[in-house]
């Protein structure tokens, strides 16, 4: 299992940690509220998609999951003893294969993104920008830039949560193009840390603003906050 304690979100929302492991991230939880965002958001989406037909997934993925799948214990034994089995979220629902499939590459792309993220925020080279005010109220917002990684990440803390017919859309201003750039919502903290979609250049703007749920193709709302991505 990796070192860094960050990396156990897709393990701990799968049930695929240890006991020790489990309880290890359990009390990291208490007091880091952006894997408790990350381990919620998780949650969230694989349960809508659990609910929905599932697409065959890539072959090389699907190999990867369905062998997990058969390590995992889908049922008691027969003869009635009690085998102690690896802790499983209540949402996930044992013996569904097309579940656990679906749930398992929402996991992996979810940690392909979070390290991605960890990798900016840990880029000693990285550019930092805080965020000008707009129609916005939060504590802090920045926008941390690395141009090595062609990546930019936004962070943001003490911005209030939407209800669930709102979300918060990000924007990449280049000259006078305005592109969609993701969607967010805060924690129950207020706190969020979102990898920025789109080619990121100095020179552009990131912007959010607040639109209807499922975001929209053209701004509706006040710019909250912006900043200026700079090298």
């Amino acid at each position: 299992m990796n070192n860094d304690i960050h990396d156990h979100v897709t393990g701990y929302v799968l049930g695929e940690l240890s006991e020790g492991e489990s309880a290890a991230f359990e009390a990291h939880l208490e007091s880091c509220p952006e894997c408790r965002i990350e381990v919620e958001s998780m949650r969230e989406v694989a349960t809508e998609l659990a609910l929905e037909q599932a697409e065959e997934p890539p072959d090389h993925l699907r190999a990867k999951v369905l062998a997990a799948v058969a390590r995992t214990p889908q049922e008691g034994p027969r003869n009635g003893a009690i085998t102690p089995i690896r802790r499983r979220p209540r949402w996930i629902p044992a013996g569904i294969a097309a579940a656990v499939v679906v749930i398992a590459l929402v996991g992996w792309s979810m940690l392909g993104t979070g390290r991605l993220i960890n990798s900016v925020l840990n880029d000693p080279l990285a550019v930092t920008i805080e965020a000008t005010a707009g129609a916005g109220d939060f504590q802090a917002a920045r926008v941390v830039f690395s141009e090595s990684r062609s990546a930019a990440v936004l962070v943001v803390e003490g911005l209030e949560q939407l209800p669930s017919e709102r979300i918060y859309e990000l924007w990449l201003v280049d000259g006078d193009e305005v592109l969609p750039a993701g969607l967010f919502n805060t924690g129950t903290e207020g706190g969020a840390r979102i990898l920025i979609d789109g080619e990121i250049r100095p020179g552009m703007v990131v912007a959010v603003t607040e639109e209807p749920a499922g975001g929209v193709d053209v701004a509706t709302g006040e710019i909250l906050f912006s900043a200026p991505v700079d090298a």
